[in-house]
Order: C-alpha cells, then structure tokens, then sequence
C-alpha cells in the first residue's frame, strides 16, 4: 500500500499508537497486520508505544527526512535533520537533534534509543528536598546511547553535561556514562578520556550576626576545577575519585575569612564533600580532598606562624 500526497496537503496515517504525516507513506502487509510503515520527504511522526508488564510507555515526536518502523521486532529508524524530543514513562524528555536514531526494544519491554549527528539530553531539576539536589542539566555529545534496562546513558563525541543552579557542575570528556536509580536519580558518572570537572559546592551554613539587627553571613560556594586522565563521581558517597595527570585547584571562601585558594598536581586525586547535616561522630563537614602521586605537588596559602 502506497499513499502520496504533496508539500501543502501531505498523506497521513493516524492510529491510538501511531499518527504521521509525509509526503510518501509506505506499507508493506503480512498476516493481515503492517510488518513494515515507511514515510519519506517532511515527516511528522507521533508514536506511542504502550507499556509493557514490567516496563514504561514511551512517546515519540519527531520531525524527519525519513523514517521507517518495524512493528515486531519493534524498530523506528530516523533519518535526516532530526527534531524532536522521547520520553519513557515520567522521565525526562529527550531532545532529538542528530542526523540519525534508531529505537530498538529488548525483551519487547525496554527501549534502547541510539542518537547520532548530535544528541541533547534535558533533565529537569531534582525536587529532593536535599542539600545536593541537582538543578536543570543539559547533555550534549555527538552520538547518545541510552539504556532503559539498566538505566545507563552512553555520551561519547566532545560529550559535555552542564547542571545550573544549586550545586552547579560542568563536566567535559571524550566519553562518558551515567547511571541512574529507579527514581530517574542521576547516581554514578563515569569518563573516559581527558577529563575536565568544574563544580560548585554549597556554601558554609549562615552565622548570625555579631550585632542584634546586622544581616546574617553567609559564604559563597567552593570553587573546583579539576583535569584527569579519567573520574568516577558518585553521588551515594559525595565522592569524586581522578586518575591520571591529575592537575586541579579549588577556593575555599570562608563565611568570616578570607579567600583561600589552594593548587595540587598528582596521579591520584579524592574529593569529597560531607554536608553538615551528613557529618556525624568524629567526620567533618565541608570538602576534603586526598591527594596521591610522585612526584606530589600542593599550593596552600600562606600561614602566619606568630614566631
């Protein structure tokens, strides 16, 4: 089956689960049922795969050169300037920029969705209630590999994720892996590649005023740059661990004090950062940072020992 239509009144097929728009729509029929639905030339594809037992539904809507769906095995492959956005379940909406993408379902109940050309990724800001809640991220690489099973995200391509707002982060690299919870909580971050991570940590807690009726003090946030071979940052533990050519300073801004800026070079480098409601027993809340390598280096500012 064959429809045609032109640029100002273009063939369409509409359905519960599919509803598109192009100049040419193909079918080809098996067994009484579409096995194959091709659309070339200006397509406007909407499709809503139900929800599997035990999985989510997903939405797509996309603007195309061309496309093709597969119903079983499920496979949409999307070509040419694509625009659009993919969302499963309540998460968050996926941007389609690239050239291509190819959507696949494993075990007919998980998408895979493979972007390449291009890929931006938006993720809404956490509503956690917490001092590390996340606020809006972008995702930027050339090609995006996400996994609905294992809540994976694959970023590779001058891959790049900028988080705004509280606890604010840019993080840059070759290639790089997200994982996330069953809630959609971002959990571990993993590079590949030389790797640069700016970040934002909370300031010190307000301190009241000396003076009945002065403003309360409040510090600005740490300032950390760090450049590795490679990082794992884990946010279960406020942990983030640097491998290889590690060069990196950050700046303590103290709510009564004065700036103290801090440099280090190594092989190895730790970060961590304990909020002060997290520090229980003998730990301290605030940043810590473990340096490791030969030959070490580390900047300080300079102390007045009252000799």
């Amino acid at each position: 089956m064959r429809l045609e239509g032109t640029p100002a009144q273009p063939a369409r097929v509409s359905s519960p689960e599919l509803d598109v728009t192009a100049q040419v729509i193909a079918f080809d029929i098996a067994k009484g049922a579409p096995s194959e639905v091709r659309a070339q030339n200006s397509v406007n594809l909407k499709l809503n795969l139900p929800a599997r037992p035990g999985g989510e539904a997903t939405r797509i809507d996309v603007r195309c050169a061309n496309a093709t769906l597969t119903p079983r095995p499920f496979k949409l492959v999307l070509k040419g300037k694509l625009n659009g956005f993919y969302q499963i379940g309540n998460g968050a909406k996926t941007t389609l920029t690239g050239e291509t993408a190819t959507f696949t379902r494993t075990d007919d109940k998980n998408i895979i969705a493979d972007v390449t050309g291009g890929i931006t990724l938006n993720v809404p800001a956490e509503a956690l209630g917490r001092p590390d809640a996340l606020g809006d991220l972008t995702i930027t690489a050339q090609r995006g590999r996400i996994n609905q099973a294992d809540g994976s995200a694959t970023f590779s391509g001058n891959a790049r994720a900028i988080s705004k707002g509280a606890n604010a982060f840019d993080v840059s690299a070759a290639e790089f892996v997200l994982t996330r919870t069953a809630d959609g909580t971002i959990s571990t971050l993993k590079t590949s590649g030389r790797t640069l991570v700016k970040l934002d940590l909370p300031p010190e807690p307000v301190t009241a005023p000396a003076e009945p009726g002065a403003n309360p003090s409040l510090g600005k946030p740490t300032h950390v740059e760090i450049a590795a071979d490679g990082a794992v940052i884990d946010r279960a533990t406020s942990t983030g661990t640097f491998d290889g050519n590690v060069k990196g300073f950050y700046t303590l801004n103290p709510v009564n004090g004065v700036t103290q800026p801090y440099n280090f070079v190594g092989t190895r480098a730790v970060v961590r950062y304990v909020a002060p409601t997290a520090a229980e027993g003998n730990a301290l809340s605030g940043l810590s940072v473990d340096v490791k390598g030969a030959p070490l280096t580390i900047e300080a500012p300079s102390f007045n020992f009252g000799f």
